[in-house]
Parts: structure tokens; C-alpha cells; sequence
């Protein structure tokens, strides 16, 4: 519960652990969520990257009222391999849920649809 609120912690050294072996991910945040801190979303970002990853492409939209960034990092082969979804005034919610459902925003964007298009997304 520690690290959602505040953000994990690096190392002994103070730098982000770099993983051995890429693994794709897609990471939702929302900037306003009480319960995991939104600077877990760029912990995340530097665990698998490193801690000087630059996006390769940012897209900011919105839809249904709810504006959001989405961040793209790419492998040098110039495959995606990691992308954030921040979401503006996001709390703590599954994205794009269906209102009758609990802990969800309907306002979008809709996680669901965009992990299975970046999952089933064929790789260069």
C-alpha cells in the first residue's frame, strides 16, 4: 500500500533497476488517483527502460470529456514495447468501465479495447 500511494523505491543507489529482458507493457494512470500514486506509472517506465527513456511519440486527446496523454516508447527496432495512458483528473478506476460496475470511470478511454489492440498489435 506504501509504494502505491507514494511510488516504489529504486535500488540501494537510488537508480531504477533495469529488467534483463523486455517485456511489453501498457500502463493506465490516472494524475488524480488517491490510492496508487501516479508517479508509480513512470517507475514502471524507468524499472524497464531506465531512467533516461524518452517517449518516442506523445499523443494527447480526448474522449467522452476525460483528455489524456499517451506516451509510446519504442525498441531500437522501432517496435513499441511500453506505453502509458495518463489520464487528466483520473482516479482510482478502471477506465472505460461500465458505470454499473464498482472502481470503474466511464469516461474513458476504454482500457479494455486498447490492451487487447497493443497485445494482439503484430511485432516488427
Amino acid at each position: 500500500m506504501s509504494a502505491m500511494r507514494r511510488g516504489g523505491v529504486a535500488d540501494s543507489t537510488g537508480v531504477a533497476v533495469v529488467a534483463s529482458h523486455p517485456v511489453r507493457r501498457i500502463i493506465f494512470q490516472g494524475d488524480d488517483d488517491s490510492t496508487v500514486h501516479p508517479s508509480n506509472a513512470g517507475a514502471l517506465v524507468a524499472a524497464a527502460l531506465g531512467d533516461a527513456a524518452v517517449p518516442a511519440r506523445v499523443t494527447k486527446r480526448s474522449v467522452r470529456g476525460r483528455s489524456y496523454a499517451r506516451s509510446e516508447y519504442a525498441s531500437p527496432d522501432g517496435a513499441v514495447q511500453l506505453e502509458v495512458w495518463m489520464l487528466e483528473g483520473g482516479g482510482h478506476a478502471w477506465s472505460g468501465g461500465r458505470a454499473a460496475g464498482s472502481y470503474t470511470d466511464g469516461k474513458g478511454p476504454d482500457a479494455s479495447a486498447q490492451m487487447m489492440r497493443f497485445f494482439l498489435a503484430p511485432q516488427i
